[in-house]
């Protein structure tokens, strides 16, 4: 299935966000080796976890565009997937 079009159908769904439609995205990618077609262009989840992060590293605010920037260099494939990284590292530093 194409990434926009998944992504079109499940906001379809009452109460379904675009955050949620991107946290089942990752899922189904990363847990269920579903593939998806235009994965370049999946979105970000720019949450608390990946402000504060990207923030610290770069010692100033991030914005939602710079943090969409960011990850479609560091995974141009599937920008999405650079989330679960900095949400595990920021775990691993609270340990």
């Amino acid at each position: 299935m194409d990434y926009h079009a998944f992504v079109s159908t499940v906001k379809e769904v009452s109460g379904i966000s675009d955050k949620k439609v991107n946290f089942l995205f990752l899922i189904l990618s990363m847990d269920f080796h579903y593939s998806f077609k235009n994965t370049e262009e999946s979105s970000v989840l720019f949450d608390t976890h990946m402000e504060k992060w990207l923030s610290q590293y770069f010692n100033r605010p991030v914005s939602k565009k710079e943090t969409s920037e960011i990850c479609s260099i560091v995974s141009p494939e599937n920008p999405a997937l650079f989330c679960p990284y900095i949400w595990n590292s920021e775990r691993q530093m609270k340990k």
